[in-house]
């Protein structure tokens, strides 16, 4: 028995050595510094199933949310892919961090690059191939590969891009390249990188050992190229290619229909109607999408090839139909494009009006319709209308519109034609009212004061009407018709016509937002109207009114001018208006016919006025543009012989003009350069004496802004703060386009900011934006104690622990004399620079024994940045940080 348990003894000892053995071996095969076949078949076997898997899984439910909330614009060629706007990805943030998560997690604790002892004697091709690989765990390319997937579906491309080229650089002999390519060029694709795209895509198309599975994706990657670029031609061959390899119907039905899209774009009516009609009969197609292939069947009919009549029909009996309550609005949309076709504008317009008015959730289709009335009031034309419909039309438009900012910018000049135009009327409407006799002016004050009280009722009654149906949108251009006489061949029409045109003289935010129904979301995120005021505005600019009730006679008093001076004044801004509205006309609408006429009109009522040399010029150079060579002539003789000395006349009649204008030009740049050297010198009387000198000499030169700048600086020395301000205040209203109208403003800014609090002075002085590029830093006292180097080393090594893929720029540079100020640069927005300074703020060892009372932390964007290290006031900009980063 004794012997039995000596012998259980050592069995038992010899049971736990083995098994510390085995655990030993086992440990010693999980390391990635030592590559044998247990080691990567362990960390292959852990990579995939417990780390890899869950990243994947979590890259499929972000991707299926962006797709789910994903909605389609059908009013234009819809995107190849469903990646999602910036306003659903994130819906899927969270995942795709998690999926970044789990594949840095493969990448950092799975990665093999050791090589392996090699097996004495020849090699195989394939033996040699397997040991000249880079990397020994198969799942860390795809780590690479998934998390660059994860950051573009983030709209991080910069990253993405990172890791797509690192699996090129790293496996260029994989498989794994074509993914990268493919996706490499979609990411080029998408931040509109043309060139990049296309050398992407010819080393693919130049692969001949591309396996076949590729060919699909890299087919329709190269279609989305050309759709982006509206390279139509190229993209009817890309989409019938890939349309050909593409076995799926959901895709494929998607592809047939961006084809048609495309077709219509290009006027092949028919190809188009024949794809559309062979969309609507297939099966498994979402509603929506067979709804809008009868839609666009219909826009795209060619009514010299096919009766129209029954096309009409078959759209008046889908109104009718019950599951198309909520696609009324493209129904009438389609309708309205057969009548423009067979040339029945009065239908059309009726009928585009219709769908602007049906349309209830859909802003895209309202977008189309009031940019399509804005279009044909356009070509008549008739720029009143066209204003009010293109403005309207920018209030639903989104960014990535088509042409937007074509249409922004052609809304911005009729929005400018039309203030001015109000203007005129407006003052000519106070002039008549000024010269009334008393009696008759009260009495039709009166009058006025009645109506308002009336529209106000009735515009209740409208509002309550339109909450009870929920739908009733503002659509109703007669207001905006009103007094919409044109300026270009006499005085405008009686101003007081309506409420609206009554409050012009104090509504600002008629004049910010344009005519909008005053609804819960009128100011809605992202969709501001473009109306807006032009720098260039002086006495056309509105001041506070002293009266705001429109119901007492003693507001409509205050805007008339009754008195000489406030008449002169009146005069004044007409005739500012009348010559900007002629330079809109000129220079921006290229309406020649139009300028002449606003051009002539002005002389006519103004035949003394300060821009007749100028505007005659204009109208010489307007019927140059109409090739009316017998009036240019006679215009450009005017000038000669009335304006000898002018430098008009002197360019007409003198060959060596433009040299001696040169040389004018180098007289007043050393006048410049020695006006400025007096002012450096405390000179100031000089400075003055020169400035009022070049105006008087020279009053055309193009340094004339920057005598204006030495002359308000100079007066500021002599004089006080307040001149100062008033003059860079005349400064930015009269050279809008100047290299001294940023200074100015920045001047003008100090001065009003110097008496403010900290939060006043921080809300003035740096702009919230959450979405631009955002910079890490913290400010440190400059002490001899902390080693600046050594801490910068410290955010070094976190950040290649940390941020493997993120190439970060750290720097330091002084502050002032008592601080030294480290930078970490660059993060895409607020959020990734929130969630480096949280980690940072997590991180005891950074910055070691450095005292929390030493330096500060902060994030802030590329743009505040700039401005912070000229202000230098820390707790400016800590009143700042605290209020929109810590909130």
């Amino acid at each position: 028995m004794k012997k039995f348990l000596i012998l259980y003894i050592k069995m038992k000892n010899l049971d736990k050595n083995f098994i510390f053995l085995i655990l030993f071996i086992f440990f010693m095969s999980c390391s990635t510094k030592k590559n044998r076949f247990t080691s990567r078949t362990f960390h292959n076997t852990v990579a995939k199933y417990n780390v890899y898997f869950n990243g994947k899984e979590s890259f499929k439910i972000g991707k299926n949310k962006i797709e789910d909330a994903f909605q389609d614009n059908y009013t234009t060629v819809l995107p190849v892919f469903v990646y999602g706007k910036k306003s659903i990805k994130d819906l899927a943030v969270s995942d795709m961090d998690k999926t970044i998560r789990k594949c840095s997690k493969v990448i950092k604790k799975h990665s093999i690059t050791v090589k392996p002892k090699k097996k004495s004697g020849s090699l195989s091709k394939r033996k040699k191939a397997f040991y000249d690989k880079n990397e020994f765990c198969k799942w860390v390319d795809d780590s690479h590969f998934l998390m660059g997937k994860a950051h573009f579906y983030k709209h991080d491309f910069k990253k993405a891009e990172k890791s797509f080229n690192y699996i090129l650089t790293e496996y260029a002999y994989e498989e794994i390249k074509y993914d990268a390519l493919i996706w490499l060029a979609r990411t080029y694709n998408e931040t509109k990188s043309f060139t990049k795209a296309k050398t992407t895509l010819d080393i693919l198309t130049d692969d001949r050992k591309m396996p076949k599975k590729y060919k699909k994706d890299f087919l329709i990657t190269y279609a989305d190229f050309f759709l982006k670029q509206r390279k139509w031609e190229e993209a009817i061959i890309t989409l019938k290619s890939s349309i050909k390899e593409t076995r799926k119907r959901k895709w494929k039905a998607r592809y047939k229909f961006i084809l048609a899209q495309v077709y219509q774009k290009i006027e092949e009516y028919k190809e188009a109607f024949e794809l559309y009609k062979d969309i609507s009969k297939m099966n498994g197609v979402p509603y929506d999408m067979v709804f809008n292939a009868k839609i666009n069947s219909a826009v795209s009919f060619d009514v010299g090839l096919g009766n129209s009549a029954e096309m009409k029909k078959q759209l008046k009996k889908m109104l009718k139909d019950e599951k198309n309550i909520s696609y009324k609005d493209q129904i009438y949309f389609a309708m309205a494009n057969i009548f423009y076709k067979e040339d029945n504008e009065e239908k059309a317009i009726e009928n585009f009006k219709m769908s602007a008015k049906t349309s209830i959730e859909n802003d895209n289709q309202k977008a189309a319709s009031y940019l399509a009335l804005g279009d044909i009031y356009f070509k008549k034309p008739n720029y009143a209308d066209a204003q009010f419909y293109y403005d309207s039309a920018m209030t639903y438009l989104e960014k990535n519109f088509p042409d937007y900012d074509q249409i922004k910018l052609k809304t911005k000049n009729l929005n400018e034609l039309i203030k001015y135009d109000k203007i005129i009327n407006f003052q000519d409407s106070m002039q008549v009212f000024a010269n009334l006799d008393e009696n008759t002016r009260n009495d039709l004050i009166d009058k006025i004061i009645e109506r308002v009280i009336e529209e106000e009722q009735e515009r209740k009654l409208a509002e309550e009407e339109a909450k009870s149906r929920n739908n009733d949108q503002f659509f109703d251009p007669a207001l905006a018709a009103q007094n919409r006489n044109s300026n270009r061949g006499g005085k405008g029409k009686w101003y007081f016509y309506n409420q609206q045109s009554i409050q012009f003289g104090e509504s600002e935010f008629s004049r910010k937002w344009g005519k909008r129904e005053l609804e819960d979301n009128w100011r809605r995120k992202n969709k501001a109207s473009t109306t807006e005021l032009n720098d260039e505005e002086e006495l056309e600019e509105e001041t506070q009114l002293a009266i705001t009730d429109i119901k007492t006679p003693e507001y409509y008093l205050q805007l008339m001018p009754l008195n000489d001076s406030l008449m002169k004044i009146s005069h004044k801004k007409i005739k500012n208006s009348l010559f900007k509205m002629g330079k809109v006309y000129k220079n921006k609408l290229l309406d020649y016919k139009a300028a002449v006429e606003t051009f002539e009109n002005l002389n006519i009522r103004y035949p003394e006025n300060s821009y007749k040399l100028t505007s005659i010029y204009y109208i010489y150079q307007s019927y140059v543009s109409l090739k009316d060579n017998s009036n240019a002539n006679f215009y450009k003789t005017k000038i000669i012989q009335d304006y000898p000395k002018s430098k008009y006349a002197r360019m007409f009649t003198n060959p060596n003009f433009w040299e001696e204008l040169k040389e004018r030009d180098k007289i007043v740049s050393k006048l410049y350069t020695e006006t400025y050297n007096f002012y450096n010198s405390k000179n100031y009387q000089k400075v003055i004496k020169n400035c009022k000198n070049a105006k008087y000499e020279y009053p055309d030169s193009d340094l004339i802004p920057k005598f204006d700048f030495l002359n308000a600086l100079a007066f500021g020395k002599t004089k006080n703060n307040e001149i100062l301000k008033q003059l860079l205040i005349k400064i930015v209203n009269n050279y809008p386009e100047s290299d001294v109208k940023k200074p100015a403003e920045e001047m003008i800014n100090y001065l009003e900011n110097d008496a403010l609090t900290d939060e006043e002075r921080a809300t003035r002085l740096y702009k919230y934006n959450a979405k631009s590029l955002h910079y890490y830093f913290v400010i440190l006292k400059n002490s001899k104690k902390i080693d600046v180097n050594s801490l910068k080393f410290n955010f070094y090594d976190f950040n290649s622990d940390n941020y493997k893929e993120t190439d970060f720029k750290v720097s330091s540079l002084d502050f002032n004399k008592k601080f030294k100020i480290i930078t970490i640069k660059t993060f895409d927005n607020k959020d990734d620079a929130m969630s480096y300074y949280g980690e940072i703020l997590e991180n005891n060892k950074i910055f070691g024994k450095i005292k929390k009372s030493e330096y500060q932390q902060y994030i802030i964007s590329a743009e505040n940045f700039e401005v912070f290290y000229k202000d230098k006031v820390r707790i400016t900009y800590k009143v700042f940080f605290e209020k929109y980063y810590l909130k």
